[in-house]
């Protein structure tokens, strides 16, 4: 894990934007937030089948969010983008802060024809993570500033909650994850908005990371490109190719 997440640091570092290989202008370079490494890590969690037990014992059955594999076997290709090996477009929000009580869109549209493959479509995934504040000793519900994200698509107003946790949303994690299957992803064209929102706030404000990865463009633009580097603050609109080491080095277990 810690591999994958050193990875990751040094992806963005080494400024892999836009094109996806190493652009050595200082502008380049990110310095990614530790919420940002955390949700490409979480966002490229992938399904496993259960765990094996003892010898002779035979294996036990496991499903995505329960006490054995949590957010997944981590995929790093499942988010990063490869160019000509994995096509999949990220898009990544660093250090937005929101107020309580407001909610932020980020919309994106379908466009399979980005991932190649003659339009082969891909899920549509999601994560948000913030830094949560202390709680209290002995706390039993320990989440301090409760943020909520959800994705609807835009045509039909179905609405994909988090973390598997229905339409109530995930109000004790500070970690939320949206998995649309490639099956019910939209034709080019269609698009989809992640909002998070400040449900709860005990501070008057909270920074968080957000990654989408999928096929799609995003703010209506044709092209991969990103904004200034979250040093300043800002928003980084990603679609990043990433380092042919990342293939062998970017199975673990969260």
């Amino acid at each position: 894990m810690s591999g994958a997440a050193a990875l990751i640091r040094q992806y963005f570092g080494d400024g892999h934007y836009p094109a996806g290989y190493r652009n050595e202008s200082k502008d380049a370079s990110i310095d990614a937030s530790g919420t940002l490494v955390k949700a490409v890590l979480l966002n490229s969690g992938v399904e496993m089948e259960g765990r094996k037990l003892a010898v002779g014992s035979g294996t036990q059955s496991s499903v995505m969010y329960d006490s054995i594999q949590g957010f997944g076997r981590v995929n790093l290709t499942a988010t990063l983008r490869l160019p000509g090996k994995k096509n999949i477009v990220m898009r990544a929000i660093d250090r937005l802060t929101v107020k309580d009580g407001e909610k932020m869109p980020f919309q994106v549209v379908v466009n399979n024809t980005l991932c190649g493959g003659g339009g082969t479509g891909k899920e549509l995934r999601a994560t948000l993570v913030w830094a949560d504040p202390p709680g209290s000793s002995g706390c039993t519900k320990c989440l301090i500033n409760d943020l909520d994200l959800t994705l609807i698509d835009d045509k039909t107003g179905k609405t994909y909650y988090p973390n598997d946790m229905g339409s109530g949303g995930d109000h004790r994690n500070n970690v939320e994850r949206i998995v649309v299957p490639a099956t019910e992803v939209g034709e080019d064209g269609a698009s989809y908005t992640a909002t998070v929102d400040a449900y709860n706030l005990d501070t008057s404000d909270q920074q968080f990371s957000l990654v989408m990865s999928g096929c799609f463009n995003f703010d209506g633009q044709d092209d991969f490109g990103f904004a200034v580097p979250s040093r300043a603050g800002r928003s980084l609109l990603l679609a990043p190719a990433a380092m042919a080491a990342l293939l062998s080095a970017a199975f673990f277990i969260i």
